[in-house]
């Protein structure tokens, strides 16, 4: 018997035939990444505690394992209707091929059913529109009178206060019934292509749109790694040479090539440094000391976990801080990380900070967008420390500015002017290789695992030296990038421009 067609498949095959057509006979090349699969994660949760806006409701997926035991669970409730039905595993066949789907929830209204796709965006986006389409023509085409087709997706909103107010925490986005695709024609065409050999079809953008495809490990493969268009092309730019079948730099017409992309492009070419000692000195002298070099590490759950917090709202956690009293001097250092245990860490964070910081000397920050408005953030929060706050805004300097603007810049970088990206190739020998938390999804990660997780008091412990280690590695290495900036183009490596 022919295998059904998933929502999921459904919406991979207009994504790219190809990957549909691995998807039903070559699935084991599926490798979805760690970043995808923790979004998968987040809606999962968040679509368990929207069920409860519908009390009483059976979950399918909780009483068998098997799918073909659900589909005539599903069958069984449906004849009652009695009571809202979660992860409701609909099938029904359309010109002879199966169509199959799991509705989020499933509610009786009157002589039919409202159907609710959950998400745990925070708004009605056309792929989401497409879901619930998909979901309610299988239930339509199966028999269902559906009376009502919602996106409930998260309210951003909505703000904390007390016990969590799941009625309030998701807003229901209505849909026009009218509104509902016919897809038969489609489903007919992707008979046929499941039928036939695997469609040829080159990579491009198509492998990130709407989403990352979990092929693209494998389509990908004998992309090269080193001089790439993707190293020095924006990304728009670079798909269309990838479509053209130029993967490599040096296949690529140096016309494209403008701005800054200009710039890398003629470093790549001579391999060396740009480095623009003029704007560098310039940078370097607007440094007051004492400096302080800082950096903040924060969590944006789609659950607010604290009175006074939104969905996705940044909730700072932890800082470091190395400070600097004379120019090329020695350091002392500062940091604060929460302990979970004792709740919301912001008023803790604003506390210490404020004594850390002192009243002048520059403030280093890399990209100061998120340390500014993150600040600003919790100087609402706590207007009676709003001055002291602010003031911090005032001091800051942002160390991103000679690397985003080519003051100093080498093609290993690539178009990348992130912290990771240029450290090692600037301040050779170091790096976050190696660390148990290397990067910022990591540290978002092992603090919720502090504050959710099943820890042993040792396991907890070693948490927090990994983040307490990550994060003096960013101010660390902030120190050291300033040090190597100061020696300026002496060093015979440097092609001065």
């Amino acid at each position: 018997m022919p295998k059904s067609i998933s929502k999921s498949q459904f919406n991979l095959s207009r994504q790219c035939h190809k990957a549909f057509h691995m998807y039903r006979h070559r699935k084991e090349l599926l490798a979805h990444s760690e970043r995808q699969l923790k979004v998968m994660q987040s809606g999962t949760e968040f679509g368990a505690l929207m069920q409860q806006r519908y009390p009483g409701g059976v979950d399918v997926s909780q009483e068998s394992a098997k799918f073909y035991q659900r589909f005539q669970l599903t069958d069984a409730h449906l004849q009652r209707a009695d009571r809202p039905i979660y992860e409701a595993t609909l099938s029904t066949e359309v010109e002879g091929v199966s169509l199959m789907c799991m509705v989020d929830i499933l509610v009786p209204e009157g002589d039919g059913w409202h159907l609710v796709e959950v998400k745990s965006g925070t708004s009605a986006k056309d792929t989401y529109i497409a879901d619930a389409y998909f979901q309610c023509f299988v239930a339509q085409k199966k028999g269902l009178r559906i009376k009502r087709l919602s996106i409930l997706h998260a309210n951003n909103q909505y703000v904390r206060e007390g016990a969590l107010d799941v009625q309030a925490l998701g807003t229901l986005y209505e849909l026009d019934l009218s509104a509902v695709p016919d897809i038969t024609a489609e489903v007919a065409g992707l008979q046929k292509i499941d039928n036939g050999a695997e469609p040829e079809l080159g990579i491009g953008a198509h492998c990130n749109k709407p989403y990352e495809c979990g092929f693209k490990q494998h389509c990908w493969k004998d992309f090269p790694k080193q001089d790439n268009v993707f190293e020095l092309l924006p990304e728009a730019k670079a798909m269309e040479q990838v479509a053209l079948g130029n993967y490599d730099l040096d296949q690529v017409d140096p016309e494209i090539f403008s701005g800054k992309a200009a710039e890398r492009f003629q470093a790549w070419k001579k391999g060396a440094w740009v480095w623009k000692q003029e704007e560098v000195d310039s940078f370097l002298g607007g440094i007051d000391f004492p400096a302080y070099y800082l950096d903040f590490e924060s969590i944006n759950p789609v659950v607010p976990p604290y009175d006074g917090t939104r969905p996705y709202q940044q909730t700072c956690f932890q800082y470091s801080l190395h400070i600097q009293q004379a120019q090329g001097g020695a350091c002392t250092h500062h940091e604060f990380l929460a302990r979970p245990e004792e709740g919301d860490p912001r008023l803790p964070f604003v506390q210490r900070l404020i004594s850390d910081m002192g009243r002048s000397g520059s403030v280093l920050v890399y990209n100061q967008a998120f340390e500014q408005t993150r600040l600003k953030e919790l100087a609402q929060a706590f207007p009676e420390h709003a001055d002291a706050l602010l003031s911090i805004n005032e001091r800051m300097i942002d160390l991103l500015v000679p690397f985003r603007s080519l003051d100093i810049y080498h093609p290993n970088m690539g178009r990348s002017a992130s912290l990771k990206d240029v450290l090692p190739v600037l301040v050779p020998g170091m790096g976050y290789a190696g660390m148990e938390v290397a990067d910022g999804g990591m540290a978002i990660d092992a603090y919720l695992e502090l504050m959710y997780a099943p820890l042993s008091d040792e396991q907890r412990q070693l948490k927090r030296e990994a983040l307490l280690a990550y994060c003096k590695q960013d101010t660390w290495a902030m120190v050291k990038m300033v040090e190597r900036m100061e020696r300026g183009v002496n060093d015979s490596q440097f092609v001065s421009q």
